[in-house]
């Protein structure tokens, strides 16, 4: 009888443990991904899960950075005075990015009331393991000149979590109204990318 209450229980606790190793595999497996460092999250996986709304609101964010409002420019035209605070924009960018400093002293220098720029579109958002690449459409009015819309590609990464801006370049100029002023009949993309400053162009 020993031997038999013995075998017994030594199958009812097999088939125990049987039952709680199917209906816990999912628990021990989510388990061991949680508590493998190997499995942690990278910045590579980081890139492709990064949501489209907040990729688009840091680059709003980027441009709004390089322009004052109506009423501060229009102050600085016509008392002068009004320093641009650059330590936001430098915010956006990593160190050792590409991009035209020309540029960003344009728009932020003495004379940055003469330059102006806006956002006008996000037109595609594209990423990989290693990069976020995004296209806009920009437009810059620069006084005396004329007023251009300018595709450019940014390329962005992620830095502690932060979205940072890698490159800063331009694609093309896709619109020019150019002011009409003696001696700019002739006035063309290459003329303007001289006029606002460029890394590629």
């Amino acid at each position: 009888m020993k031997k038999v209450i013995t075998i017994y229980g030594t199958l009812l606790f097999t088939a125990i443990i049987i039952a709680s190793c199917n209906g816990g595999a999912k628990e021990i497996k989510e388990a061991s991904i949680i508590q493998n460092p190997s499995n942690t999250e990278t910045n590579d996986e980081q890139l492709t899960q990064v949501d489209e709304g907040k990729i688009k609101a840091f680059v709003t964010k980027f441009y709004a950075s390089l322009e004052l409002s109506p009423e501060l420019n229009e102050k600085h035209y016509i008392e002068g005075g009004v320093k641009f605070n650059i330590d936001i924009f430098n915010e956006f960018i990593a160190d050792g990015s590409i991009y035209s400093k020309k540029r960003v002293s344009n728009l932020t220098g003495d004379y940055h009331d003469r330059y102006s720029i806006m956002l006008v579109s996000i037109d595609l958002i594209e990423s990989d393991d290693k990069i976020i690449e995004v296209s806009t459409t920009v437009e810059y009015s620069i006084s005396e000149l004329g007023t251009f819309q300018n595709e450019e590609n940014l390329s962005i990464n992620i830095n502690q979590g932060d979205l940072i801006i890698n490159k800063w370049e331009d694609n093309k100029v896709k619109k020019m109204e150019v002011a009409e002023y003696e001696g700019l009949e002739n006035f063309n993309e290459k003329d303007f990318y001289k006029a606002i400053g460029s890394v590629n162009k």
